[in-house]
């Protein structure tokens, strides 16, 4: 594998467990911390969910998006890595003599 790919999935395999961690913690604020919302809840208590409910959802977009971008970068790193044996060149190519010793 060469380096950019190396490279490439070193940051995605990154991006993956911050957007995982990131998720977790966004779910976490939008069903245990807010919750649902009461009935008829007090200024405060409304305020309070609000703000829960506003950070757990930006949390959770944000961890899907680190997802979304550690899943495009680990699959541009393994056609990196698959495109690299592809593009070495053969022996005998197009143009070349099929006999490497043989002159024309």
């Amino acid at each position: 594998m060469n380096k950019a790919a190396q490279i490439i999935k070193n940051l995605s395999q990154g991006f993956l467990i911050s957007g995982i961690l990131s998720a977790l913690m966004g779910a976490y604020y939008l069903f245990a911390k807010a919750g649902l919302p009461l009935q008829d809840p007090p200024l405060a208590l409304k305020i309070q969910y609000e703000i829960n409910f506003g950070v757990g959802e930006k949390m959770l977009m944000l961890g899907l998006t680190c997802l979304f971008i550690g899943c495009i970068g680990y699959t541009v790193a393994w056609i990196c890595s698959r495109t690299e044996k592809v593009q070495e060149p053969s022996k005998y190519q197009a143009g070349r003599p099929s006999r490497p010793n043989e002159a024309n």
